[in-house]
């Protein structure tokens, strides 16, 4: 496969990620150095599809650690909210 263009990549990111990704979102990551590697040839950004997949893969990897750190501060203030309406209770 060749290279692809931001807005091609987006595309491309889009299916693997299977959440909507637009050309500008890249544009902004490359900017703040957290997307994708890319090559600039004639002032276009070019971006390789094994690349965009293993990009992809860690960002997915990211976002299930992620989720589980937040269930588990939910679980942890669950039980904190539990705990102070037990300490509130009187006993007869």
């Amino acid at each position: 496969m060749t290279n692809l263009t931001r807005a091609a990549a987006a595309e491309y990111l889009s299916k693997q990620l299977g959440r909507p990704m637009k050309a500008q979102a890249l544009a902004k990551l490359a900017h703040e150095g957290r997307g994708p590697p890319y090559r600039v040839v004639l002032k276009r950004a070019l971006y390789e599809p094994s690349a965009l997949d293993a990009w992809a893969a860690e960002i997915a990897s990211e976002a299930s650690i992620d989720e589980t750190a937040l269930a588990q501060r939910r679980e942890a203030r669950a039980k904190a909210k539990a705990g102070k309406a037990d300490a509130g209770r009187v006993s007869s």
